[in-house]
């Protein structure tokens, strides 16, 4: 059996604009004071790293750089390179479409400005999407389409993501063109739109890629749709065509990581121990200013309660319909992802603490939104949608707190 999203009428989506509006400027507005805030480099993200490989293929163009022979650009002159080796093994097709945006010869405020502003729009063009599939896909709810909106467009860590020039901005990107296909009618335009979504995502980071297209064939698993399950498993094929090929050149998926490079002497400790650090650190990163406040990790708790609130809908309606299969398999895919990021953050990598972040699950936002504001939708009771609105609120107003505990 196949299921699409009726269309709604013009009254409906006129009606339903607003919040949608409004939403996009609040996060333009926050995003471009951050951007113009942030310019001293390094940064609190790894953007020297991402400019680094940018210079890397700009002199060298290249889609199977040398991974373990990467260096670090001089911060003090970009036309020199510095004996620091970087840790960023994800596929070239990102930095090689920004190096025409470099100029290395600028001090490095200068030089990331363009792109930084570049990243940024590409964010920007995902948030109109998602927002723009919210609003079909909750026409009929006021109350979850004012949370979705405030969802998206406000995510702390999301938003000050999206200042900075890194290549979660592509992934991103992906995940809100999959996620704007599902409200869309079944037929070409959708299947295409799912498919470049899938393979942007895959193209950005593994993560990524393996995040959406989880979810894609999960929703088409639950909606019965033979054609949905065939073009998330070919885009998922074309995707992993690049980390297929590092494999084949390097042995490994990831052949580099930040901890390979700085932790290599780390002795891990006991194991309950690591598993407590992964989830405080995990929790914590939902906060605007990761200070370690614990109102950030408790937000989060409001806000992880609200997803698996949503999936618990979802199953108990069938997920037989579009709108409850895209918050299961979303949350499905989040839940799978996450136990494979702690087995791999607390085995392989020893207890890091820099593998615990939720903004690696960025590219599937707009699903876990969707997922969090599914009981605010009918048939709920006024009660329970008080408690949801409230949950949500709680959420972004915790992730605030900027102050150290």
């Amino acid at each position: 059996m196949r299921a699409t999203f009726a269309g709604t009428g013009p009254s409906i989506m006129s009606a339903s604009a607003a919040p949608c509006r409004i939403a996009f400027v609040l996060f333009l507005a926050a995003g471009l004071v951050l951007l113009a805030r942030i310019l001293p480099v390094p940064s609190g993200y790894d953007e020297l790293q991402h400019l680094s490989y940018v210079a890397e293929v700009q002199e060298r163009p290249t889609l199977r750089p040398p991974f373990a022979a990467m260096r670090v650009l001089d911060v003090d002159d970009l036309r020199a390179w510095t004996a620091a080796a970087n840790w960023h093994s994800h596929p070239a097709v990102f930095y090689l479409l920004a190096t025409p945006l470099l100029d290395r010869a600028l001090p490095v405020a200068e030089a990331l400005l363009p792109l930084r502003l570049v990243a940024f729009a590409l964010v920007a063009i995902g948030v109109a999407v998602v927002l723009a599939a919210g609003m079909r896909l909750f026409a009929q709810d006021p109350a979850a389409r004012l949370g979705f909106c405030l969802l998206v467009a406000l995510a702390p860590q999301f938003v000050l993501a999206a200042a900075h020039f890194n290549n979660d901005a592509m992934g991103v990107l992906g995940g809100a063109l999959a996620y704007g296909a599902l409200a869309l009618r079944a037929g070409r335009g959708r299947d295409a739109l799912l498919a470049a979504g899938i393979v942007l995502a895959f193209w950005a980071k593994l993560n990524a890629g393996l995040l959406v297209g989880a979810w894609a064939f999960g929703v088409a698993l639950l909606l019965r749709d033979p054609r949905l399950a065939a073009v998330s498993v070919a885009a998922c094929a074309v995707g992993a065509l690049p980390h297929l090929d590092t494999l084949w050149l390097h042995g490994a998926l990831v052949p580099v990581t930040y901890d390979s490079v700085h932790r290599a002497d780390a002795v891990p400790g006991p194991l309950a121990e690591r598993v407590a650090v992964f989830a405080a650190r995990f929790a914590l990163s939902w906060g605007f200013a990761m200070t370690g406040h614990p109102v950030n990790a408790v937000a989060f708790v409001a806000l992880l309660g609200c997803i698996l609130w949503g999936a618990w809908v979802a199953l108990r309606r069938g997920a037989r319909a579009p709108r409850e299969a895209v918050a299961l398999a979303g949350v499905g895919a989040f839940l799978l992802l996450l136990a494979v990021q702690a087995a791999y953050a607390i085995g392989p990598l020893a207890g890091s603490t820099a593998a615990a972040q939720f903004r690696y699950h960025f590219p599937l936002w707009p699903m876990l939104a969707h997922a969090a504001v599914l009981p605010a939708t009918q048939p709920a009771t006024p009660a329970g949608r008080r408690i949801v609105m409230a949950l949500l609120a709680a959420s972004l107003i915790g992730a605030m707190v900027v102050a150290p505990p």
